[in-house]
């Protein structure tokens, strides 16, 4: 079910599309209407109902998913905006309109995820790996690397999303350079941004802010794009005053080799921390130089 028209915060149901934001003055679900990009300020976070629970003295409290895989649970005082319908899995030749915040992949609708990861040990340096992948909170089939080579889908019988689905998906999704990706690559990045987004979460309920290493995939220069680490923790705020400390701490624990960055995680987006020269630079007497 899609939240649509004229619907309250208490009215909410399993499966329900809303957006949440902290901002009062913002529209609410009791904007009579369809919802519209116009009414959304910068900040508000699409998002699934799983399930609600009423708590005695406060107001409804909701567990949702957001498009980008993070668990939330929100108690009441969250503002809930009008939702559009779930874009449909059927191919319709539209270009990626979502990015996911881990991977950096364009896909055209968040509705996929890869959840339940197991590794298997084959010997030597390979690893053979199995997720399932989900349609909403349906399963469609599994994700199988049996030999640490291909990825490739397998559907479970009745699968509301087959293999031509998926072909329409994949065909819809673009790199960070824009270019076109085969399904091996969108399968896999679908288990990247679970692991990412799992590992994120962990950082934070440590209450310590999520950072990952970035490495290139070729020699420093010949622009070939870079492997992302998994987050770790860093014991610093996020803001931006604390980045200089962080970026120090760093270095020295860890000093990077040429081309590597270090990413540091905002609360919707990576973002790529100083290095430690122009740390340094701006604290020296006299300020930057």
């Amino acid at each position: 079910m899609t939240a649509q028209g004229k619907k309250t915060t208490t009215g909410l149901v399993r499966g329900d599309r809303i957006l949440i934001t902290d901002d009062p003055a913002k529209a609410s679900t009791r904007t009579r209407g369809d919802w519209h990009p116009s009414r959304v300020k910068t900040g508000a976070t699409a998002a699934t109902v799983l399930d609600k629970q009423a708590i005695s003295g406060r107001r409804t409290r909701y567990n949702v998913v957001t498009d980008a895989g993070s668990v939330l649970d929100l108690s009441g005082g969250q503002t809930f905006l009008l939702a559009p319908p779930a874009p449909s899995s059927e191919p319709t030749g539209a270009a990626a309109t979502i990015v996911l915040p881990h991977t950096g992949l364009g896909v055209p609708h968040g509705r996929l995820s890869a959840r339940d990861l197991r590794h298997r040990d084959l010997g030597g340096s390979r690893v053979g790996y199995s997720a399932v992948l989900y349609l909403d909170e349906q399963v469609a089939g599994r994700i199988l690397n049996d030999y640490g080579t291909d990825t490739w889908f397998e559907p479970v019988e009745a699968t509301p999303f087959g293999e031509a689905d998926l072909a329409a998906f994949v065909g819809q999704c673009r790199d960070e350079d824009g270019a076109t990706v085969t399904v091996e690559t969108v399968l896999d990045a679908l288990i990247d941004e679970q692991e990412a987004a799992d590992a994120v979460r962990q950082v934070l309920t440590r209450e310590w802010t999520p950072v990952r290493l970035l490495t290139p995939i070729q020699p420093a220069g010949q622009g070939h794009g870079h492997v992302k680490g998994l987050p770790f923790g860093a014991g610093a705020p996020a803001d931006r005053t604390w980045w200089g400390a962080i970026v120090r701490a760093l270095h020295h624990k860890r000093p990077l080799n040429d081309g590597e960055i270090y990413q540091i995680w905002t609360g919707q987006v990576w973002e790529a921390l100083p290095s430690i020269e122009d740390v340094t630079r701006v604290e020296r007497p006299g300020g930057a130089q």
